[in-house]
């Protein structure tokens, strides 16, 4: 699909009728599994054609699951607000709430809140109060132990609204110490209630979350993103943006300003997922290839396996649990964490 891409990034509008039925199939599996519904509709014109039925359906679903969570995350910060609690919310909801999309484009599978590391047992304590927990029924309640994640355990409300409560932007793995959390935190603008990213930061943190965040394949939304960022605030992606520079993705930035410019001044070409590629391969919308080792490729199982895999597990089962490896009944909740990783990444058939 990157004619889409193409089309979406050069603002160009069409009709739908104008696609065959596989390309139209293919547009409503993309939108499910990317959240594209919003922008394939401000590309392609829906009409109420039987083959557009599935489109509107999860055009529909999304704007209502959305103003949902733009409910919950009003009421998470008015009680932060209250609270005199450091935050920032992050990415999706943050982009919204700047005004930078259109209503009905931009939709997010959850909330991504920000705190400073200081206010995360209150910020922790007052989602409990406003009906927030993990989801995970059999980790413990408390925020103990962080691990090597950037984020606590994914929390949940009785709407369904997902949460994800960060003490950090970037992962362990990425920056041993976060360069742009503190930065983030202390530039954040205060808009219509809600502390979101300043623009800066919402260029360097769009940028991270697209081409770092992400090993596997998770679709155009960061171009879009930054494409709504410059077209919001008329900023030219070539000036210096310090954010960017604590990453140090300096020249994957100029790639993005690079084909960002030859869309806007050629047609749409084959070669556009070449360039693409060109800034890093997990951009392209592909399939989903399945990872699971067969039981008897004994070689990449034992591949798999090494470089402190179980001590990993550990950790990992510490961390979704919330409960220390010296608790006696962590061997219980390791073994259950291990047994369930097994069955996913393994195919006995």
């Amino acid at each position: 699909m990157d004619e889409f891409v193409f089309d979406y990034l050069k603002g160009n509008k069409k009709k739908l009728k104008s696609l065959s039925d596989e390309a139209v199939n293919s547009l409503s599996s993309l939108s499910k599994k990317y959240q594209l519904i919003g922008f394939i509709s401000s590309v392609y014109k829906f009409s109420n054609e039987e083959r557009s039925k599935e489109l509107n359906l999860i055009r529909r679903t999304s704007v209502t699951k959305n103003l949902m969570m733009a409910s919950d995350l009003d009421m998470i910060c008015k009680k932060f607000n209250k609270k005199n609690i450091n935050y920032c919310v992050l990415k999706g909801p943050a982009l919204v709430h700047a005004g930078i999309y259109k209503s009905g484009i931009r939709f997010f599978r959850d909330l991504d809140i920000l705190v400073s590391k200081e206010d995360l047992d209150l910020a922790f304590k007052t989602l409990n109060q406003l009906g927030f927990n993990y989801i995970n029924k059999l980790s413990k309640n408390n925020c103990d132990v962080l691990g090597n994640m950037h984020h606590l355990p994914v929390m949940v409300n009785n709407n369904c609204t997902y949460l994800e409560l960060h003490h950090r932007v970037t992962k362990r793995s990425h920056y041993l110490k976060c360069p742009i959390s503190e930065d983030i935190l202390k530039d954040k603008v205060f808009h219509d209630g809600v502390y979101i990213p300043s623009t800066d930061a919402l260029i360097g943190h769009a940028l991270y979350h697209g081409i770092l965040h992400h090993e596997n394949t998770i679709g155009p939304i960061t171009l879009f993103d930054l494409k709504e960022i410059t077209r919001k605030y008329r900023i030219d992606l070539a000036l210096k943006n310090r954010y960017v520079n604590y990453l140090n993705l300096e020249d994957e930035l100029r790639k993005i300003n690079n084909l960002f410019k030859s869309i806007d001044q050629e047609d749409y070409s084959s070669s556009l997922m070449k360039k693409i590629n060109a800034i890093k391969d997990n951009i392209v919308i592909n399939e989903i290839t399945d990872k699971k080792i067969y039981i008897f490729s004994f070689n990449k199982i034992l591949k798999r396996i090494s470089n402190g895999y179980f001590s990993k597990k550990i950790q990992l089962a510490e961390f979704n649990y919330q409960t220390r490896r010296t608790d006696p009944k962590f061997i219980f909740f390791y073994l259950l964490d291990l047994f369930g990783s097994i069955k996913r990444g393994i195919r006995f058939f």
